[in-house]
């Protein structure tokens, strides 16, 4: 029979062979029970039946990783900067090709002209 004892600190008929678990920020204890032990377990106080289901799921929390022992995600900063700062960016931007001296070209290069149309109005004609 399964068995969940309510404090670990406490010898419940002088049974203390069950497990710690962790559950939230208090322990409990849960073991396995031979029947004719486990009835007179249950008379004492503190001491419940656990069904399979409730069983496996303080199975897990015993082999979880305490809490005093899980890896933290670290932020890695800069030691002359202050950690509490929102610090913004530079952005980077290319020089535009005509910003450059090397690309510079006579104004004159950059029109052309193809042909042009004249017509003369002679006004001796008239």
């Amino acid at each position: 029979m399964k068995l969940l004892f309510d404090n670990i600190n406490k010898a419940y008929n002088g049974f203390e062979a069950y497990q710690p678990v962790l559950v939230g920020s208090s322990w409990v204890g849960i073991a396995r029970v031979e029947d004719k032990y486990a009835k007179t377990l249950l008379k004492e106080a503190g001491v419940t039946k656990l069904n399979d289901e409730d069983f496996e799921w303080y199975k897990k929390k015993v082999l979880e990783e305490a809490v005093t022992f899980r890896r933290l995600n670290t932020i890695k900063q800069e030691a002359n900067k202050d950690p509490n700062a929102e610090y913004a960016e530079e952005e980077k931007v290319a020089p535009s090709k005509s910003q450059s001296p090397k690309n510079k070209k006579n104004p004159k290069d950059m029109i052309r002209v193809e042909a042009v149309d004249t017509e003369t109005e002679d006004k001796n004609d008239g």
